[in-house]
């Protein structure tokens, strides 16, 4: 789940261009593209996947993983939402991370109010 946070992080240091290659430590090419292809099933961006040869295009993020990546930025709030997940479930998703960390959103707006 690391890593499909931080492929949003990484396709927003190219807001204009096509997102080619990765240069994350400790993940292999195959290993990114994979995730690739996951982040877009899950609707956070658009790419084109070619898995066989381990290569991808990500074109933008959809609304949806900007809206993802607006709420899994804070290092903080990702620990606490990972944590939250696998204390509760027992194992992580994207779906539960998403409510996990809209609840954490949630309760420091109410905090700061």
């Amino acid at each position: 789940m690391d890593l499909i946070r931080t492929i949003p992080l990484e396709v927003e240091n190219f807001p204009n261009q096509q997102w080619r290659t990765s240069n994350l430590p400790n993940h292999s090419q195959a290993a990114v593209c994979y995730n690739v292809q996951m982040a877009q099933e899950a609707g956070l961006l658009e790419a084109r996947v070619h898995p066989t040869v381990a290569h991808f295009v990500v074109s933008r993020l959809t609304y949806q993983g900007h809206e993802f990546l607006d709420a899994a930025r804070d290092h903080t709030r990702w620990a606490k939402a990972k944590d939250t997940v696998l204390n509760s479930a027992g194992a992580l998703t994207l779906e539960a991370l998403k409510i996990a960390l809209g609840a954490l959103m949630k309760e420091a707006i109410t905090d700061g109010v």
